[in-house]
């Protein structure tokens, strides 16, 4: 027998759940249906945590279910057939790591080694979505990025103008560092400043742009300007 194993790291979201695979087939038979012996073989999972920490996970022995780490399961059924995969629910930062799985199947050592990524989706918001303004008057907009994991986070600005095209903005914005919050997520916001010299920049969008590991692609949200006369 032998453990399907893979390089890949498992993406898990923070409060939602994770399967992490731990499945055996014959080497020989790939296709065969396993009947593994409930009562003789079993499977330990452990981890070691991104802070260096081991624990142990969940044992599943002499057909009985001991979850050290709660909101955790293996089927039994599935174990029968050779799928020894753990299930965690309500997945949260500490849940971040290496996990091992070690099955013992009639008198065998076998074990699979997996990497769990922990992450929360940013939310992002604009203080302003449509900003009025005069020419060579000033206003600020603020993005806030929140509730984020883990802490790395990379926000740019870009301004978009139909005479002119796109531009990446550096001077006129200022980003915070982010701090981190009650529940382990972290806040950031970035300051933008708008002053537009003429008319001619009235319809100019400007886009707070969010890098993420948690983003399979940036998300952006933008705010468009809206260049007034005085008098008019």
């Amino acid at each position: 027998l032998e453990i399907m194993d893979s390089k890949l790291n498992i993406e898990a979201l923070l409060g939602q759940n994770v399967t992490i695979p731990c499945v055996l087939t014959d080497k020989y038979q790939p296709e065969k249906d396993l009947d593994l012996n409930l009562v003789t073989d079993s499977v330990r999972w452990d981890m070691v945590s991104s802070n260096g920490n081991e624990d142990n996970v969940y044992l599943f022995t002499n057909g009985r279910h001991t979850p050290f780490r709660q909101n955790s399961i293996v089927e039994g059924t599935g174990f029968k057939r050779g799928n020894a995969s753990i299930t965690l629910y309500n997945v949260q930062q500490g849940d971040e790591g290496r996990y091992f799985c070690h099955v013992f199947v009639a008198g065998n050592k076998l074990i699979a080694t997996r990497n769990v990524e922990v992450s929360a989706m940013p939310i992002v918001t604009l203080s302003y979505y449509e900003v009025t303004i005069a020419p060579g008057n000033e206003q600020s907009v603020t993005c806030y990025v929140h509730k984020f994991y883990p802490e790395s986070v990379k926000i740019r600005w870009e301004k978009r103008s139909a005479s002119s095209g796109s531009s990446a903005l550096n001077r006129e914005t200022c980003t915070s560092v982010p701090t981190e919050t009650n529940d382990g997520t972290f806040n950031v916001t970035s300051l933008m400043s708008v002053k537009p010299s003429s008319v001619q920049e009235d319809g100019d969008q400007y886009f707070c742009i969010v890098s993420h590991r948690s983003l399979k692609n940036d998300y952006a949200e933008s705010f468009t300007v809206k260049v007034k006369v005085k008098g008019n």
